[in-house]
């Protein structure tokens, strides 16, 4: 930063360019990612006194100031100029673009390279690879990767890493995971950025075990876990069911002196609810507040709410959602959804009845699970009347009535012997062409008993349907056929 300085010293004053290195200056600013001062010396330099290195360190610190139009527009300058471009122009500006998530751009200047007869370097290929790996695009990352090794050029832990990276994003987790294995064979020392990468994917893979492996490694090698590699880690754990491990992992960030994120509760809470720990979701939830984190996200709430509805506690997550619509988030419909859940294990109907009917209310679209969900809690309470009523009206609307809610409303007529409904239910369910289940036989089945067994023969025609269906009959399906024809002889 000297020579910056010297420039912020003069204030106003006028400097030649023989008094100071204005590319200096430019880099300086660049580097302390100051673009405008950086910009500011680059238009102050005469026409006369700029070269090739002005141009460059001008292109790259708008670059890092993530201003690619500005250094595209001083890389078209230095043609203009009539002056050579060199591989360092071509790098600073594919860099600027892929800092601004700009890939196909970065990709552009990148394959200009052959035409202009310069031979790409190292940080040609990492910058386009990175470009590729902010968005995802896996296949042109590793394309990208493989070529850099065809050209012999020499093997850098940003291309790898960037590489590693784009496959994760891209749902190509063993991909990930494969790469970074033979970034290790390759005798490159991985960074945190390689670690992240494949923690990331070991999370999205479902490989809890190997993520706390590759976070413990992080530590034996000497380098400095950061809180994403803790967040992705959490998850990872939360995925494989075990949350006990991921609130030791969040435990363990603190004491790290890392700074938990909302993103790291969020994970924490998320790992509690697949694991139907809904106190201790609600005990993070609450300790977000005492470490002055706001719960600035509705995911957090929807996931403690979703941990309540697992474990049947509909009162904790009703106070959730209420808590939710006066705090500045808005609730949204999973927020609904999750809370009318919750409700189906109290049989509180009638909650779940009125927390439909104010999705529409506060103007929330509805949705086939805030309907499904509401016809389970009528199923579990006996209330077929309700069941029948909003699957009809569920019907009436834009939204498509599925297999799910077939079912529970198919059970909720079964349970009170309405035979005649259930099987009408099913033939609607058949004729809409819907994925038919095992469930919706077994339960019109169970209608029958309930009419003393004189159905029996269609009880047995119901379980014949079934296999011709291609359904595989239960224990649930052949015990209530069993129970229809007990009933008539």
């Amino acid at each position: 930063m000297l020579m910056a300085q010297v420039f912020a010293d003069t204030g106003q004053r006028e400097l030649k360019s023989s008094e100071i290195d204005s590319t200096a200056a430019i880099r300086d600013y660049g580097n302390a990612r100051q673009w405008v001062a950086a910009l500011n010396v680059f238009r102050g330099v005469s026409k006369a006194r700029m070269t090739v290195s002005t141009y460059n360190s001008a292109v790259s610190a708008c670059g890092k100031g993530i201003q690619w139009q500005l250094s595209m527009l001083i890389f078209t300058e230095l043609w203009q100029a009539k002056l050579e471009h060199t591989i360092v122009s071509y790098n600073a500006a594919t860099s600027a673009c892929e800092k601004s998530g700009r890939w196909q751009q970065a990709l552009t200047l990148f394959r200009q390279l052959w035409h202009v007869k310069l031979e790409p370097t190292v940080v040609s290929y990492g910058a386009a690879i990175s470009a590729c790996e902010k968005v995802g695009q896996w296949q042109l990352a590793v394309s990208l990767l493989r070529e850099q090794l065809q050209a012999s050029l020499e093997l850098d832990i940003v291309s790898y890493s960037a590489a590693v990276s784009a496959c994760d994003k891209g749902e190509r987790w063993q991909l990930a995971l494969s790469m970074w294995r033979e970034l290790g064979d390759a005798t490159l020392e991985h960074n945190v950025i390689s670690y992240g990468a494949a923690i990331s994917a070991c999370h999205k893979a479902g490989c809890w075990q190997q993520a706390l492996s590759l976070l413990r490694d992080l530590w034996q090698v000497q380098l400095a876990a950061g809180i994403t590699c803790y967040n992705a880690a959490i998850s990872a754990c939360g995925k494989g069911g075990h949350w006990q491990h991921g609130l030791a992992l969040l435990r363990e960030s603190w004491q790290q002196k890392l700074k938990p994120t909302i993103v790291s509760y969020s994970a924490a809470i998320s790992a509690c609810e697949k694991g139907g720990r809904w106190q201790q979701a609600l005990l993070l939830l609450r300790e977000l507040r005492r470490v002055k984190l706001e719960p600035n996200t509705r995911l957090s709430y929807n996931a403690a709410s979703s941990a309540c509805e697992k474990g049947g506690q509909w009162k904790p997550a009703l106070s959730l959602l209420r808590e939710l619509c006066r705090s500045r988030l808005e609730p949204t419909v999973v927020s609904y959804s999750a809370t009318i859940s919750a409700c189906e294990q109290g049989e509180q109907w009638r909650h779940a009845l009125c927390l439909l009917r104010e999705i529409s209310q506060v103007k929330l679209e509805q949705t086939d699970n805030s309907y499904g969900a509401t016809i389970c809690v009528c199923e579990k309470s006996g209330q077929w009347q309700h069941a029948l009523s909003l699957l009809r009206e569920m019907r009436g609307t834009k939204l498509e009535a599925g297999t799910f809610s077939y079912n529970a409303a198919i059970s909720a007529c079964g349970k009170r012997g309405e035979w005649q409904r259930a099987l009408l239910l099913l033939r609607e369910l058949r004729h809409m062409q819907n994925e038919l289940s095992i469930i919706g036989y077994s339960s019109a089945i169970s209608a029958y008993e309930k009419d003393g067994g004189s159905q029996w023969p269609q009880a047995l025609l119901l379980l014949i349907e079934s296999r011709k269906s291609n359904l595989q009959p239960n224990a649930v399906s052949y015990t209530a056929a069993i129970s229809v024809c007990a009933r008539a002889w």
